[in-house]
């Protein structure tokens, strides 16, 4: 097993290295289209209204958790596990000015993904198929306090971080997996915010205020990912030649 402070320094200082590239663009595009098949799953599991709110909650989660296991096992560039990018600053692998242009460029072709995956999921007719949790979902995304969903995007990132931290660990698939689902169905279970999979969603939900909302969700992330999990996992870790 590596060492997790070792192996995401190593991996950061790869995006960095990756930084603006076509090869990078293209993974942050797969990343956007896996991210929002997991965010369709989880308006599948929405849409049946025979089940009770926890279960409806448990069950979303662990659907969506199929898009990050896709990003840890296909090669996927999503900017919210790139929040763990200040590891590499910390350690002084690059700067602020360049771990936050690698964060906009992943976000702006995450965001390419999830209009592409926007417009085939309107095309396969799964916006109707789905009519009911679309509502659903745009009914308590809407009416969302800002307060509310930037301490929800806080929360959304710490956990992604953590699953992306675990999945540094782990060397199957199967360990890959554990490490997207456990901590993936929480944040999707307790009604936390990830700004990626809103992309999807404020789209196909046609949300008032999309935008504001979006960037409010994004701040959050970046203060939950970068700050909070990978600031203090940054303090309290060990490099391998200090252990």
């Amino acid at each position: 097993m590596s060492n997790p402070y070792d192996a995401m320094l190593d991996a950061c200082c790869k995006k960095h290295e990756e930084k603006a590239t076509v090869r990078q663009a293209s993974k942050a595009v797969l990343a956007g289209l896996f991210i929002a098949i997991g965010g369709m799953m989880l308006l599948l599991v929405k849409s049946d209204t025979g089940l009770c709110a926890s279960a409806s909650a448990v069950m979303s989660g662990i659907c969506f958790s199929l898009g990050l296991f896709a990003v840890f096992t296909c090669g996927g560039e999503l900017f919210t596990g790139d929040c763990l990018m200040v590891i590499g600053l910390r350690e002084r692998r690059y700067g602020l000015m360049d771990m936050a242009y690698t964060l906009m460029h992943v976000w702006v072709w995450n965001y390419v993904g999830a209009i592409v995956a926007t417009w085939l999921f309107n095309a396969c007719g799964l916006n109707a198929q789905l009519a009911e949790g679309i509502a659903r979902v745009a009914e308590v995304k809407s009416s969302m306090p800002m307060t509310d969903l930037f301490a929800r995007s806080v929360m959304c990132n710490f956990l992604v971080c953590m699953s992306v931290w675990i999945s540094s660990q782990a060397d199957s698939v199967g360990g890959k997996l554990v490490a997207a689902m456990l901590p993936v169905a929480a944040f999707v279970a307790l009604g936390f915010e990830h700004s990626i999979a809103n992309m999807f969603l404020y789209l196909v939900t046609d949300i008032d205020m999309a935008v504001e909302r979006l960037l409010v969700c994004t701040v959050g992330n970046v203060i939950g990912g970068a700050l909070l999990f990978g600031g203090l996992q940054a303090c309290v870790a060990t490099r391998k030649e200090d252990a």
